[in-house]
């Protein structure tokens, strides 16, 4: 199970069309239909060609929302190493990029 929380800190803005990209490590593959929102359920991400980078379309938080994206990855015999570690971001519109 992976977990990501999302927060937007701004006093202000709300940030519109959310995108999350999350570069999953070799060797691990989404479960479809595991995806969900602060606990509902939520569609499926978009998937690279080689299966590994999810794209999430959040849509919007607004200031001092926060969220939490969940979701089910599955270990295959790909995978190499004690620790898998995944990479994501959040994107808004190709302009604003998490930390």
């Amino acid at each position: 199970l992976y977990e990501l929380a999302l927060e937007n800190t701004s006093r202000v803005g709300a940030f519109r069309n959310l995108r999350i990209e999350d570069r999953l490590p070799a060797g691990l593959r989404f479960r479809p239909g595991s995806a969900r929102r602060d606990g509902q359920i939520v569609a499926d991400p978009q998937l690279s060609a080689d299966g590994r980078t999810l794209t999430f379309d959040v849509g919007t938080l607004t200031a001092g929302q926060r969220a939490r994206l969940r979701y089910v990855v599955e270990v295959t015999v790909a995978a190499r190493g004690p620790e898998l570690v995944n990479t994501a971001i959040a994107r808004v519109a190709a302009t604003a990029v998490s930390n």
